[in-house]
């Protein structure tokens, strides 16, 4: 939670000067709402997110069956605070901003071709 997988973050490191040269979008899969300040930068390099057609968080949403035995216990514990639930709306993946993020990278790769 709050960071991005390990085999990613090695992925672009070590490919960052070829992704640099390629159309890319970036984008995360989670629960942080679109918009929050400085998140991606926290996930992404910088120059990789400066370069990139677009980046975005597509929302995401919690497979409670396939969760771990320890995350399970935590949402648990979290649920029985009192309070936890308010104003709290179960996120869920937005397929509007996928889209948007294909167009922008297609986009971007028609105006390279012409």
């Amino acid at each position: 939670m709050g960071t991005m997988r390990k085999d990613v973050t090695k992925f672009c490191k070590r490919n960052e000067k070829i992704l640099l040269r390629k159309k890319i979008g970036l984008f995360a899969c989670c629960y942080t709402p679109k918009g929050t300040e400085g998140f991606l930068e926290t996930l992404f390099p910088h120059n990789l997110l400066t370069h990139a057609a677009y980046t975005t968080i597509v929302g995401g949403r919690m497979d409670y069956e396939k969760m771990s035995f320890a995350y399970r216990k935590l949402f648990q514990s979290l649920n029985k605070i009192e309070g936890f639930r308010e104003g709290f709306v179960e996120p869920k993946i937005d397929v509007e901003e996928i889209q948007k993020l294909a167009e922008r990278v297609k986009d971007r790769d028609n105006a390279a071709e012409t």
